[in-house]
């Protein structure tokens, strides 16, 4: 890994950090078929964070796949 991607890395860090301090209020979800619930607010910035960085993961594998079966 190279150093700016650790320090890209680091300060994503320090940014959700500093975002978990500052949303800790709960936010209603409201889910079809259901009433609803409340969630923090930073736990959902922290799912929607984890997914992209997923789906960016398996497109990268999918490509690195591909250019070695050609």
């Amino acid at each position: 890994m190279s150093m700016w991607r650790k320090i890209l890395l680091i300060t994503g860090v320090l940014v959700l950090l500093v975002l978990a301090a500052l949303n800790m209020h709960p936010t209603k979800v409201n889910v079809p078929f259901t009433e609803g619930y409340e969630v923090r607010t930073i736990f959902l910035l922290i799912v929607s964070f984890f997914l992209g960085y997923g789906v960016a993961y398996f497109i990268e594998l999918g490509r690195h796949r591909r250019e070695r079966e050609q």
